[in-house]
């Protein structure tokens, strides 16, 4: 997507996986992780307000992880 956009990888756009990561600037930003460093992230901030949106791919390929983002997704009120 970084390059797509013409900018290096860090800038606006990031990933993290394992230990493994490149993250983005603070604001108008986009992480690419896994569920495991999704669910993490939920952990430090219960109410999501680092988050402006979520696009879950692959949810259909359904484990633990990834119930556990759609119960706590479901319990957070709408802004």
């Amino acid at each position: 997507v970084a390059v797509e956009r013409g900018e290096q990888l860090g800038r606006s756009v990031g990933f993290q996986v394992r230990m493994e990561h490149k993250l983005p600037r603070q604001q108008g930003s986009i992480l690419y992780c896994t569920a495991g460093i999704l669910l993490q992230r939920m952990q430090n901030d219960r109410s999501l307000k680092q988050f402006t949106h979520i696009v879950l791919d692959e949810v259909h390929e359904r484990d633990v992880m990834v119930d556990l983002i759609l119960v706590i997704l479901k319990q957070v009120p709408p802004c």
